[in-house]
């Protein structure tokens, strides 16, 4: 407090805090310590001093915001609340409410012990995010505190730090734990061959770098887009056979060794060999046997039996005429060109009877 007066000086001073009730009169100082009434809010001093010849001063007043409570509903939102970034900086949406002194300072952290400097409050702010232990979850701490020095509760947020130089959305610690290049986008390629893109293996967790994740014969592809089974679970139906085994490796209530389909596929082909094979049998034997009775044909026609040298004799005689001393075997010829023959292996052999023929020669 200050006051002058140039008569007979300062004497004694008096204060109020409702201008209605004052305390004693006591000797007057500079300095003062004085309880103000208690709850958050505007507190208002009078103050009133007295000279030694008993002159009174006018009332003067000071006004002070008694401020106890801490900054309320702290809040933090990065990125707008995206849920990962691939850039290291991210922007900051703040707030808080202190209804009686008002946010004057605040700071951050990105791991609750270290903490930045105080600067000025403001909704808006941009910080690089903590590289040092590359991609991942990333936690960014904010606290603020009022005019009068109070200080609310640290709250804090997350973001999935993901790197992705050649921008085809896998990250490059991904890529490169996975033998994939950083640098190239091959999202739409197939590492190991599984009926899955790098970019589904990634979607989906699988490994790209081998064709059945959970080692069970079906491939990764198969069981998430054909059978529906979990790629990470060799017997997704829990029926105790696995999944490459399993004919319905979804359905517990149904199983078989080697699936179906591939069973009636080769059983079908054994079938058609079988009958091919019984049938060129056949064909063979057939033409075998034919051929034979061919030749034991053509053999039999013309193979001439010891009785045939009499046909010339018989052939006389049914002729009727008399028989004629005069003729004898040198007469007597058999025309061998009666006998008729056919080679055709079409035709079967055709005999014609022989005829005799008598010739007489005149001595």
């Amino acid at each position: 407090m200050t006051a002058e007066d140039a008569g007979s000086g300062l004497d004694i001073m008096s204060f109020s805090t409702d201008n209605e009730i004052w305390t004693r009169w006591e000797p007057f100082c500079n300095e003062r310590h004085l309880g103000i009434p208690s709850g958050d809010g505007k507190k208002t001093l009078f103050f009133q001093v007295q000279d030694r010849l008993g002159n009174i001063a006018k009332i003067v007043s000071d006004s002070i915001i008694l401020d106890t409570t801490p900054p309320t509903k702290l809040s933090i939102i990065i990125n707008n609340g995206s849920y990962q970034t691939k850039n290291a900086y991210v922007d900051l949406k703040l707030d808080a409410i202190d209804q009686t002194s008002g946010l004057y300072q605040m700071k951050f952290s990105t791991d609750g012990t270290t903490w930045s400097y105080w600067e000025l409050f403001n909704t808006r702010y941009s910080i690089p995010l903590p590289t040092e232990d590359g991609d991942g979850n990333k936690i960014i701490y904010f606290k603020v505190k009022d005019h009068a020095g109070n200080i609310g509760k640290p709250v804090y947020s997350t973001i999935l730090l993901i790197t992705d130089m050649d921008a085809d959305d896998m990250p490059d610690s991904w890529e490169i734990s996975n033998g994939l290049n950083p640098n190239v986008n091959d999202a739409n390629d197939d590492f190991d061959k599984d009926g899955l893109t790098n970019i589904e293996e990634y979607d989906k967790g699988t490994d790209p770098r081998f064709w059945d994740t959970d080692d069970d014969g079906l491939s990764d592809g198969d069981e998430i887009k054909k059978y529906h089974t979990n790629p990470f679970n060799p017997d997704s139906d829990f029926d105790g056979h696995l999944d490459g085994s399993d004919a319905y490796p979804s359905d517990p209530s149904k199983w078989k060794e080697e699936r179906e389909d591939i069973d009636l596929f080769w059983i079908w082909i054994l079938v058609i060999t079988i009958v091919i094979s019984f049938l060129i049998s056949v064909l063979f034997i057939i033409k075998l046997r034919k051929k034979r009775r061919e030749q034991n044909i053509l053999q039999r026609a013309v193979t001439i039996k010891p009785w045939h040298r009499f046909d010339p004799l018989l052939n006389l005689l049914r002729s009727k005429k008399p028989y004629s001393e005069k003729a004898d075997e040198s007469k007597v010829s058999i025309n061998k060109k009666n006998i008729i023959l056919s080679k055709s292996p079409l035709l079967p052999p055709r005999k014609v009877p022989t005829k005799a023929k008598t010739i007489t020669r005149e001595e």
